[in-house]
């Protein structure tokens, strides 16, 4: 009798195993498949935010420099580097920030508009949008191009920001030649320094002052 219930579990087993064995290990070969290429991804996600993160203090060491003793060749190959990596990035854009002043030190405009627009076109966050636009109105007055950075204020603004708009606007204004209205916008530019306690009071109380010496004249 129980060599008969053995001999009939077999069999169900055997049936079981016919039916169904092939799909449950073809699963089980594709779940540890799964979990291994999930695990490399894991892992290689990890090694490339740490390479990313030397790459980067790597820029900032080569940056800290003098600029006429910074090493371009170095610069352009580590900012590359992180670009090729993760183009949208902070490390990426903060890279663009780096090259832009490195071209700036060296009179190379063009290049650090190049590399201000990049981040502009497609910013990590907010404060690194407004952080290009600002650098890179500065850049287009020294390319004696205001009608350019005009437009490129026109954008909204946070309030945390309004400050240095507000006071980028008079700049633009004053090379444009428009005298009232960079007065007003240096006016505006104070009122909200003063609402936010900022510390930039000064120099925008210098430029209104030295639009009145200008009225005297």
């Amino acid at each position: 009798m129980t060599t008969r219930i053995e001999n009939e579990e077999i069999e169900e087993l055997k049936s079981f195993w016919n039916s169904y064995g092939k799909p449950i290990f073809i699963g089980v070969l594709l779940a540890i498949a799964i979990v291994s290429v999930w695990k490399f991804w894991e892992n290689h996600q990890i090694t490339n935010k740490v390479k990313e993160a030397q790459n980067y203090q790597l820029l900032i060491f080569a940056m800290s420099q003098p600029l006429d003793k910074v090493n371009e060749a170095d610069v352009i190959s580590i900012a590359d580097q992180l670009q090729k990596a993760n183009p949208d990035s902070y490390y990426a854009q903060y890279a663009k920030f780096y090259l832009a002043k490195l071209a700036v030190s060296q009179n190379k405009l063009d290049d650090a508009a190049k590399a201000l627009k990049a981040v502009l076109d497609k910013p990590a966050d907010a404060a690194l949008a407004e952080l290009s636009r600002e650098r890179l109105v500065r850049v287009l007055l020294a390319q004696n191009k205001p009608d350019e950075a005009f437009a490129l204020l026109q954008a909204p603004v946070e309030k945390e920001f309004v400050t240095t708009r507000e006071e980028l606007k008079g700049d633009v204004l004053l090379k444009q030649g428009k005298i009232d209205q960079a007065r007003e916008a240096y006016k505006a530019a104070l009122a909200a320094a003063e609402a936010d306690k900022l510390g930039n009071q000064l120099i925008i109380k210098l430029k209104l002052n030295n639009l009145a010496q200008e009225d005297i004249k």
